[in-house]
């Protein structure tokens, strides 16, 4: 039936926006949009990833009534108009007509139908914070498309309460306020940005018989409506992770969110790119931020907090990046840390919400190193045999015990065409993965890249950042900072 109503241009071109933004945004996106008359509402309804989306204005004067589809991007373009849009769909064309053009647009054969539902089956949700908690959650979802259960964000409610979870492995994000409701569905990732992007009020989360999610929510007069598949898989039991971190045998400490993310900013500049990490220590009332980086050097920045709890702080390594997004969705002026051990992970807490952080392994370079430590070694030769055995459990570099063996490494360097290696081993006091290092760049030439070194020097990918940072305060090795990419150069000794 040939359709013809009048509508606001200013509401229209806002569904309108909405509809095109997405389509640009998400894959396999809204080119057509399908427009429906109805009697007292217009619905454009578009194809999105993963599902539909439907914008209804309700101001309208409908005329006849009718449905017809059209090119998004043609209509968007022929509405532009301060006053009224009239379109009517006559004699094959679509015809849109404002005070200043008339535009024929050619209909499609194709239509977008939204999926049956009756949201009254579904319960209401507080639409501010409800977009904020996606926002935030959105930042742990897993990339990793092999794991496709956590690819989404898990959305819950019962028992008067409200969850919204998300993890990739590394980190897990939770926020709960109280509402009445039933519902559960893991929401995919693109659907979570909609309802992000579209904000509103009045949300409304419900599902059909199908399995279909539907997630509604009103912006300046507009009802938009998202219908989306759910997320297939089992969701990871993130409760009892949740509950373990909980328990009061814990360091807590307790810091201002604003000073701590710009001193962990600050701190995150001097990471490495293939060890992004940054050492969180405390002491005297204050935490002690430090990043090391063979390219850049060693940064150290402090942040004044405040310290309770059973248990002594003990030195961890956290993600800069992870940190920064979890006092970014605390959402509070004072943020609350606690950890049980160095080898467990890190809870930030805002006011109804939490991030859960795995710790990382660090290098010594960013660990404190007193000046009476080396000669204390020389000293008691002893005790430093006990000692190193102790830093080599908690560190994944070069062991300690083979740093002795310096002789080692001579007669490699000695077949080749060099024949100085003997006197340079006494003074350079270099481990053996920095010497092989070095040799390495001797042998290749210069200048040479990471994996040719790697390749020749026949040690782990794993040992390349302290290896290097080794060569570098030995004055061995430099990097060509005329360069754009990574390329070194050995320095005679």
């Amino acid at each position: 039936m040939a359709s013809k109503f009048i509508v606001s241009a200013s509401e229209f071109q806002s569904a309108l926006k909405i509809l095109h933004r997405f389509r640009h945004k998400v894959a396999n996106g809204c080119e057509f949009v399908t427009v429906d008359a109805r009697k007292d509402a217009v619905a454009l309804t578009a194809r999105v990833s993963g599902g539909y989306l439907s914008a209804t204005i309700k101001a309208v004067d409908v005329q006849r009534t009718g449905k017809f589809t059209v090119s998004l991007a043609g209509l968007a373009a022929a509405s532009q108009s301060d006053d009224t849009v009239t379109i009517a769909d006559e004699d094959g064309s679509v015809a849109v007509r404002t005070a200043a053009r008339v535009v024929q647009l050619v209909p499609d054969k194709s239509e977008h139908e939204m999926p049956a539902t009756s949201l009254g089956g579904g319960f209401a949700a507080p639409s501010q914070w409800f977009a904020d908690a996606m926002r935030d959650a959105l930042a742990c979802v897993a990339t990793d498309t092999s794991r496709y259960a956590i690819s989404g964000v898990l959305v819950s409610a019962g028992k008067g309460s409200l969850e919204v979870r998300s993890t990739d492995g590394r980190r897990l994000f939770h926020a709960s306020c109280k509402n009445a409701g039933e519902f559960h569905a893991i929401v995919c990732k693109d659907t979570a940005k909609m309802v992000v992007s579209i904000g509103g009020q009045d949300a409304w989360l419900g599902t059909n018989d199908k399995g279909t999610v539907f997630l509604s929510t009103t912006h300046k007069n507009v009802i938009y409506t998202i219908a989306a598949t759910q997320v297939e898989g089992t969701f990871p039991p993130c409760s009892d992770i949740i509950a373990e971190c909980a328990q009061k045998n814990a360091a807590i400490l307790t810091a201002e969110t604003s000073a701590l993310a710009a001193a962990m900013r600050e701190a995150k500049k001097f990471t490495h790119v293939e060890s992004r990490g940054v050492r969180v220590s405390y002491a005297s009332g204050r935490v002690t931020l430090t990043a090391h980086s063979p390219e850049t050097g060693t940064a150290t920045q402090y942040c004044d907090v405040r310290a309770h709890g059973t248990e002594p702080w003990q030195d961890i390594g956290l993600n800069p990046d992870f940190v920064l997004d979890a006092l970014a969705s605390c959402r509070t002026p004072e943020v609350r840390i606690t950890m049980r051990a160095a080898n467990k992970p890190a809870v930030f807490y805002g006011s109804d919400r939490l991030t859960v952080i795995m710790p990382v392994t660090l290098s010594d370079a960013t660990a404190p190193k007193p000046e009476t430590k080396p000669e204390t070694k020389a000293k008691t030769p002893a005790k430093t045999k006990t000692k190193p055995a102790t830093i080599t459990k908690a560190a994944t570099p070069v062991p300690p015990a083979k740093e002795t063996a310096m002789p080692k490494p001579t007669p490699k360097t000695a077949a080749k065409p060099q024949p100085a290696p003997a006197p340079e081993s006494k003074p350079d006091a270099l481990s053996p993965h920095a010497r092989a290092l070095v040799d390495a760049l001797a042998k290749i030439g210069t200048p040479a890249v990471k994996a040719t070194m790697l390749q020749t020097a026949g040690i782990p990918a794993s040992a390349w950042s302290d290896a290097l940072s080794e060569a570098y305060r030995a004055r061995r090795i430099t990097r060509d900072r005329s360069r754009t990419d990574n390329v070194y150069h050995v320095l005679a000794k």
